[in-house]
C-alpha cells in the first residue's frame, strides 16, 4: 500500500532539500531527529517537580517549532535559531531540581541529538560549537547543584558530537559519489548519443544511397524508352523523379539530424566485420557503382572490433562516392600486414578541385572511429582523385614467416544481367 500523494511530495521536497545542500540524508533521519528532541525533553520534564502545563507547552514549542519549521518549508533556515531554541529549552529544563536524588537526567540524551544534528548538518566548525556550549551549560548546571553526575553527562554530549561528525562525513561523501555518478551518466549519455547518431549515419545514408542509385538508373532506362512507350512510361518516369527527390530530401533530413545528434549497433545481430566488405562492394556495384576491391593478407587475423572499424569506413567512403562524385568508379584496397592493416578508398573526382563540405558527419565519424582503435585516418585530393586512408595498429598479432597470404580481387564492371562479377583468389 503506497503513501498519499500529499505525504510523498512532502517527503520528496525533504530529501531534494536536503541534497540541496550537500547533505545525502534520507527523509526518516530529520523525522527521527524531531522525534529523539521531542522525546528526550518530554522525559526530562517529566523527571522533575513542580512542572505546570504552560511551562510544558513553551518548552514543547522552543524545540519542535524550529526542527518542523526547518523541516517543512523550501527555504533553508541558518543553523543558530534552531540551536538557540534548543539551548534556551534545555537551560529552563536544567532550571528545575530533579524529583529523585541520584536520577540519569535525560537532558543529558536531549543535547545529544542537539549536538549530533548541528554537527551532521553543519560540519566540524559549528558541531565544536554545539559540544562546547553543551559542556558549558553542563557545568554551569552541575556548579549550581542541578546536575549530577556531571562526568557521564559530559561523555553524552562528546558522544553526539562523534555520532553528527560521523553522520556529515558519510553524507558529504555519498552526496559526492551520488554527483561523480550523475557526471559519469551524463558522459555515457552524451556518448551513446553520438554512438547511436554515427550509426544512423552508416547505415540508413547508406541504405539510402543505394537505393537512390537504383532508383536514378531506372528512370534513366525509362527516359531513354519513353518515345515508344507512351504515356505510361512518362508516368512512371514521374513518379520515380518524384521518389528520387523524396529520397534526397530524406537523405539531407538525415545528415542534418545526425549532426546535431551525433552515433553505433543493434547488439541483437552480428555486427558487420572486414570478411562482409566483398558483400558491400557487391551489393554497391548491383546499384550501379562501378567498384572493384583487392585483398592481401589474412583478414581473419583482424580483431572485431577493427573489422568493424574497416567496414564503417569503407561503407562511409562509398556512399560519399555516390553524394559528390555520382558515376564515378571506386576502388578498395586492404592490405593485412604483419602488425598493421592499411584501407584505402580511391575515387575520380568530377570536379577536380571540390572538397567536401563540413555539414555531414561523414569524414568526421570515420576520423573518430580509427581514432578510438589506435590508428590515424586521412582523406584528401590526389590529383584526378579522391582517397581516404586509414592505417590502423594489429595489437599482440604475429604471422609467422612461411604464413599463407591471401589475396582476393573484385574487378570488372557489372554486367547487364545483374550477376556479380568475377571474384580471384590466390594463395601464396
Amino acid at each position: 500500500m503506497y503513501p498519499p500523494a500529499t505525504l510523498r511530495r512532502v517527503v520528496a521536497r525533504i530529501e531534494e532539500k536536503e541534497q540541496a545542500h550537500g547533505m545525502a540524508f534520507p527523509w526518516w533521519i530529520p523525522l527521527f531527529s524531531i522525534a529523539g528532541h521531542t522525546g528526550a525533553i518530554m522525559f526530562a520534564l517529566w523527571q522533575r517537580d513542580h512542572v505546570t502545563l504552560p511551562y510544558v507547552l513553551a518548552i514543547l514549542a522552543l524545540v519542535t517549532v524550529p526542527l518542523t519549521t526547518q523541516l517543512l518549508i523550501e527555504a533553508w533556515v541558518p543553523w543558530w535559531p534552531t540551536f538557540l531554541a534548543s539551548m534556551v529549552a534545555a537551560s529552563l529544563v536544567l532550571a528545575l531540581p530533579l524529583a529523585g536524588a541520584g536520577a540519569q537526567d535525560a537532558i543529558a540524551l536531549f543535547l545529544l541529538f542537539v549536538v549530533a544534528e548541528q554537527t551532521a548538518k553543519c560540519g566540524l566548525r559549528i558541531g565544536s560549537v554545539a559540544v562546547v556550549s553543551a559542556i558549558a551549560l553542563l557545568v554551569t548546571a552541575s556548579i549550581t547543584g542541578h546536575l549530577d553526575p556531571l562526568f557521564v553527562h559530559l561523555v553524552t554530549a562528546v558522544l553526539g558530537f562523534c555520532l553528527g561528525f560521523m553522520l556529515h562525513w558519510q553524507t558529504r561523501a555519498l552526496a559526492a559519489e551520488r554527483a561523480a555518478r550523475a557526471v559519469e551518466h551524463n558522459r555515457a549519455t552524451l556518448a551513446e548519443r553520438d554512438r547511436i547518431a554515427r550509426e544512423i549515419h552508416d547505415l540508413v545514408a547508406h541504405s539510402l544511397s543505394v537505393t537512390m542509385l537504383h532508383i536514378t538508373g531506372a528512370r534513366r532506362m525509362l527516359s531513354d524508352s519513353a518515345g515508344s512507350e507512351g504515356d505510361d512510361v512518362k508516368e512512371a518516369i514521374e513518379a520515380l523523379r518524384d521518389a528520387e527527390r523524396v529520397g534526397r530530401q530524406a537523405m539531407s533530413d538525415i545528415r542534418q539530424t545526425v549532426s546535431e545528434l551525433a552515433t553505433e549497433g543493434d547488439p541483437n545481430r552480428p555486427l558487420p566485420s572486414a570478411d562482409d566488405l566483398p558483400e558491400l562492394v557487391e551489393r554497391v556495384r548491383d546499384a550501379g557503382l562501378q567498384t572493384s576491391y583487392d585483398v592481401h593478407g589474412d583478414v581473419g587475423r583482424l580483431p572485431p572490433a577493427l573489422g568493424l572499424g574497416l567496414y564503417r569506413v569503407v561503407q562511409e567512403s562509398l556512399t560519399n562516392v555516390t553524394k559528390h562524385a555520382p558515376g564515378s568508379p571506386a576502388h578498395v584496397s586492404l592490405a593485412v600486414g604483419r602488425t598493421d592493416v592499411r584501407l584505402t578508398v580511391r575515387s575520380t573526382r568530377t570536379v577536380p578541385h571540390s572538397e567536401p563540405d563540413d555539414s555531414g558527419s561523414g569524414i568526421t565519424g570515420m576520423t573518430a572511429r580509427i581514432e578510438q582503435l589506435g590508428g590515424t585516418l586521412t582523406s584528401r585530393p590526389a590529383g584526378d582523385f579522391w582517397v581516404v586512408e586509414a592505417m590502423l595498429p594489429i595489437e599482440g598479432e604475429t604471422v609467422a614467416a612461411d604464413g599463407c597470404v591471401i589475396s582476393r580481387t573484385i574487378s570488372g564492371a557489372p554486367s547487364a544481367s545483374g550477376t556479380s562479377p568475377a571474384v580471384e583468389e590466390a594463395t601464396t
